[in-house]
């Protein structure tokens, strides 16, 4: 029994052994851990001492960089301080300057408002001067030229005897007996022969007598005698106006003469010579349409109704003298 007891304690005391070697070789292994952990971290510590003399130089850099820029930004407001004086003193003296200037306007104002009322007063008087000058130019031309024709009592344009109203010479004329053939009317001396060759056209195919009258004032008129058909040439004029308007012209003879006839009874055809753009008139048409003057006088917008209206430049066109001497044939025959 003791010896087995002996055997178990020399068991455990193998296996302590055992683990006594165990805990040393262990142990061992600790150390060379914590070695190697100290190894790392004195190095950890070179490095954290590197990083720190970096990191405080750096800091020293900057600190250096800053108190440069802030001796900069001082030396910047310095001037620029000096600067804004500088501009405050000139606006001062700008402001002396405007408020100087603003005295010296005032001054010229007034010279100004002077020199303005003398020029007006001026004006004035020249347009006085200008305005007598026109009325009385206008009053010396009023009193002196040839008075026109009007439905009142006066002169009669060309004699020194009084004219009579259009109702008076209508009167006059009726007392005359109307002739057989036809009575040609010119209003201008210098184309009454241009008038004539016209005609020719027509007169050559009519068995009645043609008699050729110059008519330039009231005179004249008094003194013809009426025919059966009247033709009336007007020559053409920049305005276009044929018979005058006596709302919109003055004057209104060739109007009063053609009213005349129309009122003794007369056949009366108006013809506008001398019309360029009737040279190419169509056979649709007695006269040129862009005469407007037909349309809008009393007179001859009648006429035109009864195809009494006639436009030609040197001849008439073939339809012109077919309506002419179909009329000759109605009123002869």
């Amino acid at each position: 029994m003791h010896c087995q007891f002996d055997e178990k304690m020399k068991t455990s005391l193998h296996n302590l052994t055992q683990d006594m070697e165990m805990v040393k070789s262990k142990s061992r292994s600790v150390d060379d851990s914590l070695g190697k952990l100290q190894n790392q971290i004195g190095g950890i510590d070179e490095q954290m001492k590197t990083h720190t003399d970096d990191m405080t130089k750096n800091i020293d850099a900057v600190k250096s960089e800053m108190k440069n820029n802030s001796k900069s930004v001082d030396d910047s407001l310095e001037k620029l301080q000096s600067q804004f004086d500088g501009t405050k003193d000139q606006m001062e003296k700008l402001k002396d300057d405007v408020f100087k200037a603003k005295e010296e306007v005032k001054g010229v104002d007034g010279q100004l408002e002077v020199c303005f009322k003398e020029i007006k007063d001026f004006s004035m008087y020249i347009f006085g001067v200008v305005l007598t000058m026109v009325v009385v130019g206008a009053y010396t031309y009023l009193v002196s030229r040839p008075k026109p024709f009007n439905r009142t009592l006066g002169p009669v344009h060309g004699t020194g005897v009084q004219r009579s109203s259009s109702g008076e010479i209508t009167e006059k004329l009726s007392r005359k007996k109307i002739q057989m053939g036809t009575l040609i009317v010119s209003f201008d001396c210098t184309t009454h022969e241009f008038h004539h060759g016209i005609f020719e056209a027509i007169s050559a195919n009519s068995f009645l007598s043609v008699k050729e009258e110059v008519i330039q004032n009231f005179g004249d008129l008094m003194k013809v005698e009426p025919h059966k058909l009247v033709i009336i040439f007007v020559d053409s004029n920049e305005r276009h106006i044929i018979l005058e308007n006596p709302e919109s012209e003055i004057g209104e003879f060739k109007n009063q003469a053609t009213d005349v006839f129309i009122s003794l009874g007369c056949d009366v055809f108006v013809v506008y010579c001398k019309d360029k753009g009737s040279q190419d008139l169509s056979p649709d048409n007695l006269y040129i349409p862009r005469l407007q003057s037909v349309e809008r006088h009393p007179v001859l917008r009648k006429l035109k109704e009864r195809e009494r209206v006639i436009s030609v430049n040197t001849k008439f066109h073939p339809h012109q003298v077919s309506q002419l001497e179909s009329c000759c044939n109605q009123i002869y025959l």
